[in-house]
């Protein structure tokens, strides 16, 4: 499911969404309180980008801060769904400023499909990032900091691609079964010391 996305996957999302294949999407899958609200934010200083928010969260907070801060018509909340693999293969960036999580799942998804990510420093997920090479960590609170981020990224699709490229082969590294034994290594050597 998920992996690089072809260009008539891309296009047939935008379209069943009505955003033109040249406008940017910044893309936020995950519980809401993990950066919609900055992510919101955020947009309003990016005057060109929509962005897409998958969350089984509810939205109602969140379209009304959307609507406060002018940028509801950019706004696009689809709710829960089952397959986001094509979300993320329609995005040009994925935002994940959340101020917390353990690991952060959705970053990988996000990273198999070569989309260049933006993640807090805060999250699980960062420390498999090279900053500037194979994503851009971001402080969840600031929002110069992501702001900056999506900058660097919108405004130029070659380091996007870049970057993107890096996140794909990341992630290549990153498969169950070293997770798994890399989880065994560390109750094998907690059980050592007893």
């Amino acid at each position: 499911r998920f992996g690089r996305p072809t260009i008539q996957t891309r296009i047939a999302l935008r379209k069943q969404l009505g955003i033109a294949e040249d406008v940017p999407v910044i893309l936020f899958v995950g519980e809401a309180v993990k950066g919609v609200a900055m992510a919101l934010r955020s947009l309003a200083h990016i005057t060109d980008a929509v962005l897409v928010v998958v969350s089984r969260s509810t939205s109602a907070p969140y379209v009304r801060l959307a609507r406060q801060l002018g940028v509801l018509e950019r706004v696009i909340f689809t709710g829960f769904m089952e397959d986001v693999a094509p979300f993320y293969q329609m995005a040009d960036v994925f935002l994940y400023p959340s101020p917390y999580d353990s690991f952060g799942m959705v970053v990988l998804e996000a990273m198999s499909c070569g989309l260049p990510c933006i993640l807090s420093k805060h999250i699980g997920a960062a420390e498999i990032i090279d900053h500037g090479v194979d994503g851009l960590l971001c402080q969840y609170d600031s929002i110069e900091s992501i702001v900056g981020c999506l900058s660097r990224l919108l405004k130029n699709r070659e380091v996007a691609r870049a970057v993107g490229d890096a996140a794909a082969h990341t992630v290549g590294f990153w498969t169950w079964d070293r997770c798994a034994l890399g989880t065994f290594d560390v109750y094998r050597r907690v059980l050592e010391r007893r």
